[in-house]
């Protein structure tokens, strides 16, 4: 028994047991913020996958001004106070870029993660821009 309390001493007084639960709120949070982290971080490096069509682990030029073009339409001009990442853009560099134009331009990276991939899908691939290439040089050819 607690002196001071009048409680026993193997149960938890209200107060502790008020702080218990708000820890256990706290710590279920903080799980659920580091999962959400991680998804975000996975969506992420797999915009970059998709982006990195050469498959070579890096964006090149090429593949950084794309990716540029599909940011800027869902965040807008690029602030002059996101630094851009040297060519080629490694995945974690690319991440971290993507997040600091997501918060210069106050959108979420959910928003981003939600409207890239629609932006994608829109964009003829590469085969579509293949054949229609084909099209065109076997237009030029009858044409002579």
């Amino acid at each position: 028994m607690n002196i001071l309390s009048g409680a026993s001493s193997q149960e938890p007084s209200k107060e502790a047991q008020g702080s218990s639960t708000s820890n256990e709120a706290n710590e279920a949070r903080a799980v659920s913020l580091v999962s959400l982290e991680k998804g975000v971080r996975d969506n992420l490096m797999r915009l970059f996958l998709e982006l990195d069509h050469d498959g070579d682990g890096s964006l090149n030029q090429k593949e950084f001004a794309a990716a540029k073009q599909l940011l800027s339409g869902v965040c807008g001009e690029l602030p002059g106070s996101v630094k851009q990442p040297g060519v080629p853009v490694r995945s974690e560099d690319f991440m971290s870029y993507v997040a600091s134009w997501a918060a210069a331009a106050r959108v979420t990276l959910t928003q981003i993660l939600r409207e890239v991939p629609r932006q994608l899908a829109r964009k003829p691939s590469n085969f579509d821009e293949s054949v229609s290439e084909l099209k065109q040089l076997g237009k030029k050819h009858q044409l002579r």
